[in-house]
Order: C-alpha cells, then structure tokens, then sequence
C-alpha cells in the first residue's frame, strides 16, 4: 500500500494490451457498472453495480458506519485486475493485513492521508489520470470544507472519458452533488448497514437494503480459503473495528 500517489509516465505498454492506454470502456474490457459483491444491493442499482464513468454520493449517519466494508469488493475485484484504487483522506488507517487477507492486491492501493481539501483535490486530478485508475474512494465534510461543483464537474468529464468510478462518502447534512448519477445514504441499525437509494438512473425509490456487511466479509473470505480476518484482534470485535485502525 502506498501513502503517496506514484504515477509514473511510461511508453510500456501493460501486459501487452495496447487498448489500455486508449481508455475506453471496450477496450478495456469493462461494463458500464462494476458489482458491488453484495447481491442485495446490486438488485437495486441500474446496471447492477456501482457506476463507471460517474460519480457516486453515499451519504452517511457518521464515519465507522461500514464503508470501507462496503466497497471492499470493488476494491479487491480492481486491484486484482492490475487497476490502481485511490483512498483520499479515510477518516482511519485501513488495516493493511486485513485487506489483503479480504483479497486486497496492496501494490494496487494508494492512500492520501491529509486533511486539506486542496491538497486531496491536486491528488485527485493527478490520480485520475493515471491510466491504471479504476476507483477513487473520497471522504468528503470532515472539515465543514465544500468542494465545489466545477471541480467535481472536471472530475466527473474525466472519470466518463476514462471509465473511472468516483465514490464519495458525505456527510448527511450535506447538500447533494448535481453531478452524482447514483445517491445513497447508510445508517447502523441493530448491527446492520442500512442502505436507502436517494437518486438512481430511472428513477424510483425501492426498499431499503439491510447488509450484515462483516458476516458477509468473513463468508467471502472463507471461500477464498483465507486465514481469519480476525487473526490480529479480538474474537469479540466484530464491527467496523476489525478492518481499521486508529492513527
């Protein structure tokens, strides 16, 4: 996992696939949504998945509410395809042994920690044009900063024309992105993530979806004939807690 954003400028092509540096979604082989791995949820998003080329808002009750198992899948499904993840400012230090162990490719993830809005938004320009980009994962409104629409407008263009996912974490009483082609917010529920959808293509506004998203973590994991993802805690600690830790 790296801490700083390592784009380099190189005329090698990647495994031999000249398509990657074109950006196209054919090229690339890529759908226009990316499955979220949990199949609740993608039965109520167009396309059945997260968006490409858009921006996504999440909007959460509070931070530790289950995001970063949320996009995990996503996350592992990226790295493994050789496509670089951004995290931009997580409120907390993922785990790192936890990740891979959930199938997290670590060379694959890079994280900007700094709490500058200025800085988190010169990283995402930069980030977005890395040719390998598949995701860039962003907690936004931890300062009271807004970051306004002209920018998020620049970096949807740019997601669009290089099939990038854009996925925003917000708080709840922030005002919602004009940009945002997919709207959700998350609530903790008698140790549940409770998922309504707030804005999709097509409109309408289903049920709410309830995710056990730790049970479901180790379930994939045991498939995968992986070590216990609490091997470096408590047996007792199984909340949000288990895939971070605290600065």
């Amino acid at each position: 996992m790296r801490a700083l954003l390592p784009v380099k400028k190189s005329t090698r092509v990647p495994f031999g696939n000249r398509n990657l540096w074109q950006n196209r979604p054919e090229a690339l082989g890529e759908s226009t949504c990316r499955t979220t791995g949990y199949a609740e949820l993608d039965c109520v998003l167009p396309g059945a998945g997260w968006p490409t080329g858009a921006v996504t808002e999440i909007h959460m009750q509070r931070n530790d509410i289950g995001e970063l198992q949320l996009i995990l899948p996503v996350t592992a499904n990226l790295t493994q395809s050789q496509r670089q993840v951004y995290l931009i400012a997580p409120p907390y230090l993922p785990n790192e042994t936890a990740l891979s162990d959930s199938g997290v490719k670590m060379s694959s993830l890079s994280i900007l920690n700094d709490g500058n809005l200025e800085k988190q938004l010169d990283f995402v320009k930069l980030a977005i044009l890395n040719p390998q980009c598949g995701a860039i994962v962003w907690w936004l409104d931890q300062n009271n900063e807004k970051l306004d629409e002209k920018n998020i407008q620049y970096i949807h263009q740019v997601a669009k024309d290089r099939h990038i996912s854009i996925l925003l974490f917000r708080a709840s009483r922030a005002a919602p992105c004009e940009q945002s082609t997919l709207r959700l917010h998350i609530t903790r529920q008698e140790g549940r993530t409770q998922i309504r959808v707030l804005k999709r293509q097509g409109g309408g506004f289903p049920e709410p979806v309830s995710l056990e998203l730790y049970k479901n973590l180790l379930q994939r994991k045991r498939q995968r004939q992986m070590p216990d993802l609490l091997k470096d805690f408590s047996m007792d600690e199984v909340s949000y807690q288990s895939l971070i830790r605290t600065h």
